[in-house]
């Protein structure tokens, strides 16, 4: 994952959400070092309204606190975030990752642009990249802080599922863990939660259709998982459910 990184030109950023905002933020500058939060008109921005987070910079000791949480972004994390401070969002190595991406863009009033897992939230094979874009009252002091965010599927470890068919050493088969319990449409069994199991072609089905939204790489995982049972003997098609 990209570490804390900062950003001094558009070209520089791939993801077209992140770089609508920077855009945006680089013309409300208007030659200051960074605009106001007054400058920020959520009509102008409307494609990735649903996107953006603002936090407030509070200083004595240092601390980010969540003022504005974008619809798209609580519908990903499962909840609303608004009001509470990033130290107790996230945990271990993404805490330390968000920590020093609004240190950088707060110390050195410049954008920053990084990645951390979404495991806070459940998700640990979702990644987000998000940019941080400082905001400034006075002109000077970093007292706000703007971000877009982007999601992407990831591929998981291999983890074992359960064989359609019963027989003993089931377990052995590997397949991409592409599922948790809970956050997606399949029904798996409480002591196989966060692995696939491949019962039936319509959960297979609507576990391709839920990623197919998320990344190529999924569609993939699914494919060789497919593949991985059909080298075995078992087999099943990718049909719609009814």
């Amino acid at each position: 994952m990209l570490p804390a990184t900062t950003v001094g030109a558009s070209s520089e950023i791939t993801d077209v959400r992140l770089r609508r905002l920077y855009d945006y933020w680089a013309m409300k500058r208007v030659g200051r070092p960074a605009p106001a939060r007054g400058d920020i008109d959520p009509v102008e921005i409307p494609e990735i309204l649903g996107y953006v987070n603002i936090f407030d910079v509070l200083n004595e000791p240092r601390e980010y606190r969540v003022r504005l949480n974008g619809s798209n972004i609580a519908e990903m994390l499962g909840k609303d975030i608004t009001g509470q401070y990033c130290s107790t969002i996230t945990s271990g190595e993404d805490a330390a990752r968000c920590k020093k991406a609004f240190d950088i863009c707060v110390d050195r009033c410049a954008p920053v642009i990084v990645e951390t897992s979404l495991a806070f939230c459940g998700k640990p094979y979702m990644v987000q990249a998000f940019i941080l874009l400082p905001l400034c009252s006075d002109g000077a002091q970093v007292d706000m802080i703007v971000t877009a965010h982007s999601f992407r599927a990831v591929r998981s470890p291999r983890r074992p599922v359960d064989h359609p068919s019963g027989r003993a050493g089931a377990d052995s088969r590997p397949v991409h863990h592409v599922v948790e319990r809970g956050q997606h449409p399949i029904n798996a069994p409480p002591d196989r939660q966060g692995v696939l199991t491949l019962l039936d072609p319509r959960e297979f089905r609507a576990a391709y259709d839920y990623w197919s939204h998320y990344s190529p790489d999924m569609i993939q995982a699914l494919e060789q998982a497919k593949a991985d049972a059909a080298a075995e003997g078992v087999s099943w098609d990718l049909v719609s459910a009814q």
